[in-house]
């Protein structure tokens, strides 16, 4: 199952191959989030942030903006700070819709 395999990706730090089955087998973004939500439910961990954080240094998105700061106030709301960093999330998200009208 596609979900196992990344979950151990995840947390041996293999971000580059997790990266690339996530990208292979997910179409859209709803599917990416529901995935990466589905893991941080599951094992409830800052790795999944920290994956995810890896994939926005990749490729800044609002959509993956918005799934740094779906983690945080829903799976990983008992961090402590987690609601600081989905407010950054956000607002970054909307930074960047704000250039892209620009453009």
């Amino acid at each position: 199952m596609i979900k196992n395999i990344m979950i151990d990706l995840i947390r041996t730090g293999k971000y580059l191959e997790a990266e690339s089955i996530l990208f292979s087998n997910h179409n859209n973004y709803d599917e990416i989030e529901s995935l990466i939500l589905d893991i941080a439910y599951e094992i409830s961990e800052i790795t999944i942030y920290s994956f995810v954080s890896y994939l926005i240094s990749k490729k800044e998105t609002i959509e993956l903006h918005g799934i740094a700061a779906n983690l945080m106030i829903t799976p990983l709301s008992f961090l402590d700070g987690a609601y600081s960093v989905a407010l950054y999330h956000v607002k970054r998200a909307l930074e960047i819709d704000e250039l892209d009208k620009l453009n």
